[in-house]
């Protein structure tokens, strides 16, 4: 095409690297400004001769090594067989299926293909949107490899209204093929889920059953489920032993059947309900797979069963304190928890469950509801340094042996190395009194429904990181003092990057 329309004169033809300029492109990929170290020459020259000329493979394979040890015996390694390595730098390694697949939509959004809609409070994406042009071209293709049919499905089938159950009602037979069932109206249709004999992901959200049908204790393919039902998970739930991922809503609080314990795939564990473990019960066997699980209630079978020690590599954890004895929580050998939610309820002898927390270094995140907290506590999450996000609700702050103190005053030299945002919602606290030297990182700072707070500390106007406060229904001085921080930002320092945002 080029040369018939410009002539074969006027073509440029790409060259492939020589060796010596393959290293070069290679050592930049690698080491930016700096210099190889003399120990590595030898093996980057035979994996930059190894692509062949290549700048895409030097890429990629500078791309590699970047993410290993840089070592020579490692890259020796690599340099033994360059194409398997860039064949193979695709493949899962070390990570989850959950970090693979945040890898892909990673991608997509990159090639704007897919655009995200709703941000998490680290920064990482919530939800993500398409434009309306894209979802038109997405169904067509879909319809014509059969990957998805919105109206009579194959494999996967979407529905939005009774209507559609009752197309689905009146294909059985296509219906029979479908992997995956996602149902978003809220009409019940008299179950059909005998149907779906394939089914791998059944979403039924939408649908608010009384009693779980037992028909869908037949899909023994499932490998997702979220469903709303009164009547709580059922006995039984353990014949869908192919479960990954169980999601459930309910409007009644129920028990969960130990029974659950025996279902080795499990991946994801969200319900409504406090999870717990029978009296007697023993739990046979380590769940490695486990990767979250929200809400665990602490009572004392469930440490005497060990529970914490079988869930080695939970990622999301939430734990509910009730009226269990004085016993300890340690979470601390979970190195891969990064985000642990503490729900409590506030007692009259003003008894603080967090104290009787041990935590992993590893969070990243971490929400306080309804718990009393002292200020040895905030000495305490300073000692995490990853911690990037909090999010403290409803709870009461105490000077430690004296309930009448309600400030939040970090002791001397505490320092919240990593936190980027911090929100303080509906909290007693009157007087706070914290400066940039305890936040050196902080990004975004919420404060809702304080109304006894008196003013945001001056300082924390003087954090370099600071974009946005954000303050909802408190008091006429709190958004006074944050205004005027804005001010002063402007006026002072001309930093108009800081946000002010005051919510009635």
């Amino acid at each position: 095409m080029a040369e018939h329309v410009a002539g074969s004169k006027s073509l440029h033809h790409v060259h492939l690297l020589d060796e010596s300029v393959s290293k070069d492109l290679l050592c930049r990929i690698m080491f930016e400004e700096e210099d190889c170290p003399g120990e590595l020459q030898g093996v980057v020259a035979k994996i930059g001769s190894d692509c062949s000329g290549l700048p895409l493979a030097i890429h990629v394979i500078g791309g590699l090594l970047s993410k290993v040890e840089r070592s020579r015996d490692v890259w020796e390694r690599v340099s033994t067989d360059v194409k398997v390595s860039i064949v193979e730098s695709d493949k899962h390694g070390d990570k989850s299926l959950e970090e693979e697949a945040e890898d892909y939509l990673k991608a997509l959004v990159e090639r704007n293909l897919l655009l995200v809609r709703q941000k998490k409070s680290n920064g990482k994406p919530m939800s993500y949107s398409i434009h309306d042009l894209l979802r038109d071209l997405y169904i067509r293709k879909t319809n014509e490899e059969k990957f998805l049919n919105v109206k009579n499905c194959m494999r996967r089938a979407s529905v939005q209204s009774s209507h559609g159950m009752e197309d689905v009602r009146a294909s059985p037979q296509l219906m029979s093929l479908a992997r995956s069932f996602i149902c978003t109206g809220k009409e019940i249709i008299s179950p059909i889920f005998s149907i779906f004999k394939l089914v791998r992901v059944l979403d039924v959200m939408e649908m608010l059953f009384e009693e779980f049908p037992k028909d869908m204790l037949q899909l023994v393919n499932l490998r997702y489920i979220a469903f709303s039902c009164t009547s709580g998970v059922p006995i039984g739930i353990s014949r869908l032993w192919n479960l990954q991922t169980l999601i459930s809503r309910q409007e009644m609080m129920h028990s969960v059947p130990d029974e659950i314990w025996e279902m080795s795939e499990l991946r994801h564990l969200w319900l409504v309900t406090l999870i717990e473990i029978g009296k007697g019960y023993k739990i046979r066997f380590v769940h490695k797979k486990l990767q979250m699980i929200y809400f665990v209630r602490i009572t004392p079978s469930l440490i005497r069963n060990g529970f914490f020690e079988i869930i080695p590599n939970i990622r999301s954890l939430g734990i509910y304190y009730l009226d269990s004895p004085d016993v300890e929580v340690d979470l601390s050998h979970l190195h891969k928890l990064k985000n642990l939610k503490c729900f409590s309820v506030l007692t009259k002898d003003g008894s603080c469950f967090l104290n009787k927390l041990r935590f992993p270094c590893s969070i990243r995140k971490l929400v306080i509801i309804d718990c009393v907290v002292f200020r040895s506590f905030l000495t305490t999450l300073c000692a995490l340094t990853n911690l990037e996000v909090l999010k403290i609700a409803y709870c009461v702050f105490e000077r430690d042996g004296e309930a009448e103190e309600e400030e939040w005053e970090a002791t001397e030299g505490d320092e919240f190395h990593s936190l980027e945002f911090l929100c303080l919602q509906s909290l007693n606290i009157v007087c706070w009194r914290d400066d940039e030297t305890n936040f050196p990182k902080l990004r975004v700072l919420h404060v809702f429904r304080c109304n006894e707070l008196v003013e945001i500390p001056c300082g924390i106007g003087d954090i370099p990181t600071l974009q946005e406060i954000g303050i909802r229904e408190c008091g006429a001085s709190v958004v006074a003092s944050a205004l005027q921080i804005q001010k002063v930002q402007r006026e002072e320092y001309d930093n108009y990057d800081l946000k002010v945002i005051i919510e009635d």
